[in-house]
């Protein structure tokens, strides 16, 4: 299995002079192979997988999470950042702690969903079960 690890940061080492956080962000698109599981993490910024076939392992700090058009099994876990799953063909497991937490047409064998302070609005949810 191929794996890709990416890191960034805003503040180098003692040969880089430190970037204000305020004037530094990064758009990082990566192509992966429709077969790819994504297993991925952010601290603040916005993380999405859309037309996926292996599903994947989505976490964040503070950033939002979107999933839309995934053929297999998705973890999701957010503190603060908004969560949404969109067409997703396999089970879900996603929990947000004080964020939205959206869910439209989830068809799989096991549906759990958590939102300590948020709304859970559910829309078109066809074979999945609530636990």
């Amino acid at each position: 299995m191929a794996r890709c690890g990416i890191t960034t940061t805003a503040v180098g080492g003692h040969e880089f002079r430190p970037v204000p956080g305020i004037r530094c962000g990064i758009d990082l698109i990566i192509r992966a192979p429709h077969d790819a599981h994504i297993d991925a993490s952010v601290g603040s910024g916005k993380l999405e997988i859309e037309n996926m076939d292996a599903g994947g392992e989505l976490d964040s700090s503070s950033g939002a999470i979107g999933v839309r058009n995934v053929s297999a099994s998705c973890s999701l876990h957010s503190v603060s950042g908004a969560t949404s799953l969109a067409q997703v063909f396999g089970s879900v497991d996603a929990a947000t702690v004080s964020s939205d937490l959206d869910l439209d047409t989830i068809n799989g064998d096991k549906l759990v969903a958590s939102a300590s302070k948020g709304g859970s609005p559910v829309a078109g949810c066809g074979r999945a079960t609530s636990s």
